[in-house]
């Protein structure tokens, strides 16, 4: 059944709070000033601390409940691990759907009729179609599909 209710994941921020260009060092100003983690937005610059992330990140994930990836998924939420440390997360399965930890239910999709390549733009379409039907993509500040083998850190965006 598609548009299954879906619940809501906090972002697993990483705590180490360390800065890349000084994590050895111990200084708090980066080495190079143009770094991608170095804002000079005001007089008074400020660092980006990994895991302090103030984007709203909706992620989600596609899978084929034939192969292995439930497994992935089944411990990805269990570690709040992938697209279970955005703030926003929707799994889609292809073909039936999933109940992990907590009644977390997957949003079911159908299987195509065949595997080719336009089978496969079928299931891709009906997953996007499921996303836009959610709505919940609308209130983030990126959406971003996550592969089910992708190792995905979203505290690094």
């Amino acid at each position: 059944q598609s548009g299954a209710a879906q619940n809501s994941g906090k972002h697993a921020a990483g705590s180490s709070g360390e800065n890349p260009s000084s994590a050895e060092s111990g200084n708090s100003k980066p080495k190079n000033p143009n770094a991608w983690w170095w804002s000079n937005n005001s007089s008074n610059a400020t660092e980006h601390v990994p895991g302090n992330c103030t984007l709203k990140l909706f992620c989600f994930m596609v899978l084929n409940t034939t192969m292995n990836a439930p497994r992935l998924l089944t411990a990805q939420f269990q570690n709040t691990a992938g697209i279970f440390a955005c703030d926003e997360y929707m799994g889609i399965t292809v073909g039936e759907q999933l109940v992990l930890g907590q009644g977390w239910k997957t949003t079911q999709i159908p299987e195509p009729g065949q595997w080719d390549p336009q089978g496969v733009a079928e299931v891709y379409k009906n997953s996007w179609d499921e996303v836009l039907r959610d709505g919940r993509f609308r209130l983030a500040d990126f959406t971003i599909k996550v592969v089910p083998y992708a190792v995905f850190f979203p505290d690094r965006i």
